[in-house]
């Protein structure tokens, strides 16, 4: 998404520029230790089944918890299966793997 093409003052400009801001960074972080990650989106699960959402009851949204949580898991999957590959990119890219 091409944050410089939205309306400056509406939800998708705002959430481009969030994303970029925070999630860039964090994202930066987060895969400098890959399985640190994977266990991070484990535990993101785990707790996600453990607790209640009253804006989003599980009972009424099930098909859509379901769909987040397959596709977590196959991000974390995919993740560790090319762990090798994101370090070699990341370090052509002068960004740190810590493990």
């Amino acid at each position: 998404m091409n944050k410089d093409k939205l309306e400056p003052s509406g939800d998708p400009a705002v959430f481009a520029s969030l994303s970029e801001e925070i999630g860039r960074p964090l994202n930066e972080y987060a895969f400098g230790d890959i399985p640190q990650l994977a266990k991070t989106i484990d535990a993101v699960l785990a707790w996600d089944r453990s607790h209640s959402n009253a804006l989003t009851p599980r009972e009424k949204y099930r098909s859509e918890y379901d769909q987040v949580a397959a596709g977590l898991t196959h991000m974390r999957n995919e993740v560790v299966r090319n762990a090798d590959s994101i370090r070699k990119t990341r370090a052509a890219n002068g960004l740190e793997n810590r493990n």
